[in-house]
């Protein structure tokens, strides 16, 4: 089986959620999308998903094009390793983002090719993973306590703060309404980058008290002696290294260091599922977890399911606050069970169908 043709079509992504505070660094409601078709000689065709809406296609497709394309045609699109290297050699002229797509597909491919689910090929570790739910940012502290109330009635493993940033007071404030509301269920608090070292120990302080289960980003992305720092003044696990994107070794200062409790990976910030796949056997090889997010498309979280299924050392998904948006273009959805656990998917390759209807609609 030899690689015919990779093509990207460019299509209007409409109406996104409102994420953040309006007029406080917003999400935008609106992009471009590509899905990334690698066609081949015996007609099985991989599919996945460029951009977000915070990083629309098209900033991406023309480097595709241009410096990865020329690479895969006349190849073998199950010789996946020798594919992410080559592909990994342009990083310079693409982004990760752009390797990660295309490793998807790749995926995909050959998933389809053998009639199995992704997972499968990689060697399945479990059946079933819990997925948690991030929040919105809003301003007032009951806002927050009614999402996550809402989110726990609907069955799902578990609430993440994004707070609002105004004063650690104002933070604290959020994390103990919600912890009030919810009472003793999986919360986590994602800093978001935007603390000082005294206060991320601050808040820290007040996160360890009232149950959180891990403290998310508080410091820059970055300040590896900040994280070691924090981590001996806290006994809440912190979580890190979700940004900035890289290649393995970017993982190296974060172990040798002990600044994260886990490592954190998604489609396209590691460079596809071989990225991620990756770095959680590194995890495992520092006897730490590594735990998913949320990868910005339908796609890219259908990636993050088959990875989860197939690594084991990572204990939860993450998903936005559940929007159509997030299932734009195609039929992927959780089918969360009374555990907050989604199942590992049966279909090949990526087991999601695209609406070409839909694209060809919306087609730039």
């Amino acid at each position: 089986m030899r690689i015919t043709d990779v093509a990207i079509t460019l299509f209007a992504w409409e109406a996104g959620p409102h994420t953040l505070l309006p007029g406080a660094g917003e999400h935008p409601r609106s992009g471009d999308l590509g899905l990334i078709e690698i066609r081949t000689d015996e007609g099985v065709t991989g599919l996945s998903f460029l951009g977000a809406l915070d990083h629309p296609a098209s900033t991406d497709a023309p480097g595709v094009a241009r410096w990865l394309k020329p690479l895969l045609v006349g190849a073998d699109p199950l010789a996946r390793e020798r594919l992410f290297k080559a592909m990994w050699a342009q990083v310079r002229h693409v982004g990760i983002r752009s390797v990660g797509a295309v490793d998807v597909a790749l995926w995909d491919l050959a998933g389809k090719a053998a009639g199995l689910p992704i997972h499968q090929l990689l060697g399945t570790a479990r059946e079933a993973v819990p997925v948690y739910v991030s929040s919105q940012r809003f301003a007032e502290p009951e806002a927050y306590a009614a999402q996550a109330a809402e989110v726990f009635a609907a069955s799902w493993a578990g609430y993440k703060v994004h707070p609002p940033k105004f004063s650690v007071a104002g933070d604290i404030a959020v994390a103990r309404a919600v912890r009030d509301a919810v009472g003793d269920r999986t919360l986590f608090f994602d800093g978001g980058w935007a603390y000082t070292a005294f206060t991320a120990y601050q808040i820290g302080l007040a996160l360890q008290e009232l149950g959180y289960f891990w403290y998310e980003d508080p410091l820059g992305p970055d300040d590896v002696a900040g994280y070691v720092r924090l981590a001996k003044q806290l006994t809440i696990p912190l979580i890190a290294t979700e940004q900035p994107g890289g290649s393995l070794a970017s993982y190296q200062p974060w172990l040798l260091q002990h600044a994260t409790h886990a490592l954190r990976g998604d489609v396209p910030t590691r460079g596809g599922i071989t990225g991620m796949v990756k770095g959680a056997r590194l995890a495992e090889a520092f006897g730490l977890n590594y735990e998913l997010h949320y990868s910005g498309t339908a796609l890219g979280d259908a990636a993050n399911v088959q990875v989860a299924m197939a690594i084991g050392n990572g204990e939860f998904l993450e998903t936005p606050l559940p929007d159509p948006i997030h299932r734009y273009a195609t039929d992927f959805d959780w089918h969360i069970d009374a555990a907050g656990r989604t199942p590992a998917p049966t279909k090949p390759g990526l087991g999601v169908e695209v609406d070409r209807e839909l694209i060809a609609r919306k087609r730039i």
